[in-house]
C-alpha cells in the first residue's frame, strides 16, 4: 500500500514511490498494473504467445520500458513498437534514454508509424501478429479482460485515503488509473469530489464511462478538466525537497490545477494521487 503524505496545504498519494526494481528508473502504478497483468496471463503467455509480449507508444512513454523490464522479470521476450518519430530506429533509440532502457533489457524495439497516436499504432501494431505471436498490452483495451491487474490493483490504492479528504485530484493520460480509483472509493464507500485533470491528448471521458463499472448500480460522479500542454514539453514541478513530480504528466496537471484555481485547499482537503514517475529514464 504505497503511503499518503501530506506536503504544504495538500496530501498525496504516493504512487511514485512503489518501486519493485531497484535497477529500473520508473516507478509507480502503471508497473504495478504491468506486473499483474503478466502475473495473471503468465501461463498463457508461454503456451499459446511464444513466451513474448508487445506494446506499441510513443517514442518517449513510460508504457514501452515499463513493457520491456516487466518482460525481463518473467524470463519473457518483448517487442516494443514506436510511433511518434521519422527516424529510423537506431537513431531514435540513440536519441531517448527511454528507449535505450528498453534494449538494455533485452526488447526488440520497432518503428512502426511517424505519427505517435494510438489509433495509428495499434493498428500497425497487429500487422506484425501475422507473422509472429505475442501477448499484446495496450493498458486501455485490457479494462474489461483483465479487470483484475488493470483496475483491482488500483482500486485496492484507495483504501488509505485519509478520512478527511474532501477531494482527491486525479492525473489522466490513459485515464486507466481514474477508472480504478472509482472502482475503489465505490467498493470502499467513500464520497468524495473527484477532480480528472488532462493536461493533453484527446478527450477520455466516453472511455471512462463505458469501463467504470458500479457497485449495486451506483454511478461515481467526477469532474473532467482538460487542458492545452504540449506532451513534449517538459515542466518541472518540485513539492518539496527530493519530492517531483513527473515532467511530462503530473506536473502538467498539478500545475494547471493550481493555476486554474480548480480547487481550493484553503476551503477542502485536497489529496493529489501521483500515478508515477519516469524522471530517471529523460
Amino acid at each position: 500500500m504505497s503511503p499518503v503524505e501530506k506536503h504544504g496545504d495538500i496530501w498525496f498519494k504516493r504512487e511514485d514511490l512503489f518501486q519493485p526494481f531497484k535497477d529500473f528508473g520508473i516507478v509507480g502504478g502503471k508497473v504495478r498494473q504491468c506486473l499483474a497483468l503478466v502475473e495473471n496471463n503468465k501461463e498463457l503467455i508461454a503456451k499459446e504467445y511464444n513466451s513474448t509480449i508487445a506494446t506499441a507508444a510513443q517514442v518517449g512513454s513510460p508504457q514501452n520500458p515499463i513493457v520491456a523490464r516487466v518482460a525481463r522479470e518473467f524470463g519473457f521476450n518483448s517487442i516494443i513498437g514506436i510511433g511518434g518519430t521519422k527516424m529510423v530506429k537506431e537513431k531514435v533509440v540513440e536519441k531517448h534514454r527511454i528507449l535505450k532502457s528498453c534494449q538494455e533489457q533485452g526488447s526488440e524495439i520497432i518503428v512502426i508509424a511517424k505519427q505517435g497516436f494510438s489509433n495509428v499504432l495499434y493498428p500497425n501494431l497487429e500487422k506484425i501478429r501475422k507473422t509472429r505471436q505475442f501477448f499484446t498490452i495496450l493498458f486501455g483495451y485490457q479494462v474489461k479482460e483483465n479487470r483484475d491487474a488493470v483496475v483491482n490493483v488500483i482500486a485496492h490504492q484507495v483504501k488509505n485515503i485519509p478520512e478527511e479528504i474532501e477531494t482527491l485530484v486525479v492525473n489522466c493520460g490513459s485515464a486507466n488509473t481514474l477508472i480504478g480509483i472509482l472502482t475503489g472509493l465505490m467498493k470502499f464507500k467513500r464520497k468524495l469530489r473527484v477532480v480528472a485533470i488532462q493536461p493533453f491528448g484527446y478527450n477520455r471521458e466516453e472511455f471512462i464511462n463505458d469501463n467504470v463499472e458500479g457497485v449495486k448500480g451506483i454511478d461515481y460522479e467526477y469532474e473532467y478538466h482538460s487542458g492545452d500542454f504540449s506532451y513534449h514539453k517538459h515542466i518541472e514541478y518540485e513539492i518539496s525537497e527530493g519530492f517531483e513530480l513527473d515532467t511530462v504528466y503530473e506536473s502538467k496537471a498539478y500545475l494547471q490545477m493550481r493555476l486554474q484555481r480548480i480547487v481550493n485547499p484553503k476551503k477542502e482537503n485536497v489529496c493529489f494521487w501521483v500515478i508515477g514517475n519516469a524522471n530517471n529514464l529523460r
